[in-house]
Formats: structure tokens, C-alpha cells, sequence
């Protein structure tokens, strides 16, 4: 990363992650689906919510989305 990038980032006592979501999607058979990866670590890490109850309505919203693809696919 650049210096002045870093620099922001110490000056601001901000939190900096990198999460491989390929990587992790691809090792819980989710291969394309990092998008859903990066919003378990967004509201992990964020506290927005609670993570159980993040995962919960992330698992509904995948439900709703991909329900007349069939169980296998959900």
C-alpha cells in the first residue's frame, strides 16, 4: 500500500482487514459467492448487528433468492 494510504490509516486509528473471500468461499463449496463471504465479515467485524442474527437473515436472503432453483442449490 502506498505510505500516505498507511499513514491515513495509523493517523486515523483505523482497522484495516483483508479477508481472501475466493479462498474461503471456495473452501465452504461456495466458489463464486465471495460477495456473501465479504457481508459475514462486514457484520462480523462491524457489530451492526449481532453475527448470529446477521447470518440468519443472510441465510434468508439466499433462501428467497435461490428458492426455485430447488433445495440442492439453497
Amino acid at each position: 500500500m502506498p505510505p500516505k494510504l498507511l499513514r491515513d490509516i495509523a493517523r486515523k486509528n483505523a482497522k484495516f482487514f483483508i479477508v481472501d473471500a475466493a479462498k474461503v468461499a471456495k473452501e465452504v463449496g461456495m466458489a463464486k459467492r465471495t460477495n456473501v463471504v465479504m457481508q459475514v465479515a462486514f457484520f462480523r467485524l462491524s457489530g451492526v448487528l449481532p453475527p448470529d442474527e446477521a447470518v440468519g437473515l443472510l441465510k434468508n436472503d439466499i433462501k428467497n433468492r435461490f428458492k426455485l432453483k430447488g433445495d440442492k442449490i439453497v
